[in-house]
């Protein structure tokens, strides 16, 4: 089933444009997105939604769960479908879905892309998201956060150069990323009112790449991995089951 909706968000247009070399090009990062989706899909089950599409290496398959896939992107969201699975088109910050409908969300490399116009509003966004999902998770439901995350040194320069970094990147039609560090999340899902939350730092399942192409959109910037300061982390958190937070 695709239930698709007209969005104007300038991460749907951009992906719109790079779904195709997204999807195409296997990445540096492989090794570790292959750990990361085993880790997801053994503890996946009943309903689970996945945001801006499905998470990388995504295998699929473990047969008890309903995965539907929301993304702002209707390119990309082609591109995750499968046989059983719903698509759904639209923002994770506007998109409604009735309150614990969900056993298990998975946030998979979507938290940084949601910048807006600097690093204040980034964090601003995820922390909105993050309270959306908790609505979304039955009692006891978990989530599933894959991401890039950052040193505390690093992070403050981003934070710093965000505004020159989006001045820069508008010229050639990407949106600010902004890559958070582990300690921010671990502070948001608290604030949100999940208990439980814990951070795994992976390590790749093979040898990596020598070279990284860090920004999508740029496929002819390439750094050497070891000065791409960021490292794939695989936070969850739960609902509690006593917990009733609204508002």
């Amino acid at each position: 089933m695709v239930l698709f909706c007209v969005l104007d968000s300038p991460e749907g247009e951009f992906f719109d444009r790079h779904a195709e070399s997204y999807h195409s090009a296997r990445g540096g990062m492989s090794p570790f997105h292959e750990v990361t989706a085993g880790r997801i899909e053994e503890g996946l089950h009943g309903s689970v939604l996945s945001v801006g599409g499905l998470w990388n290496s995504a295998r699929l398959s473990v047969p008890d769960y309903r995965l539907t896939v929301l993304d702002v992107s209707a390119e990309m969201l082609k591109r995750s479908a499968r046989e059983g699975l719903e698509l759904v088109q639209g923002d994770v910050r506007t998109t409604d879905f009735a309150d614990g409908t969900f056993d298990h969300v998975v946030l998979p490399l979507v938290l940084h892309h949601v910048a807006g116009r600097n690093a204040l509003t980034a964090r601003r966004n995820v922390r909105g998201i993050l309270v959306r999902v908790f609505r979304m998770l039955r009692p006891g439901g978990r989530v599933w956060i894959s991401e890039f995350c950052v040193p505390r040194a690093v992070y403050a320069v981003e934070v710093a150069l965000a505004p020159a970094v989006r001045w820069g990147l508008t010229l050639a039609r990407i949106p600010l990323v902004v890559m958070h560090t582990s300690s921010f999340y671990e502070s948001a899902l608290g604030d949100a009112g999940f208990g439980e939350v814990c951070v795994e730092h992976v390590r790749p399942a093979s040898e990596l790449s020598r070279w990284i192409r860090p920004v999508i959109g740029l496929p002819w910037l390439r750094v050497p991995r070891w000065l791409y300061p960021v490292r794939p982390t695989l936070v969850t958190a739960r609902r509690p089951f006593s917990s009733l937070r609204s508002g």
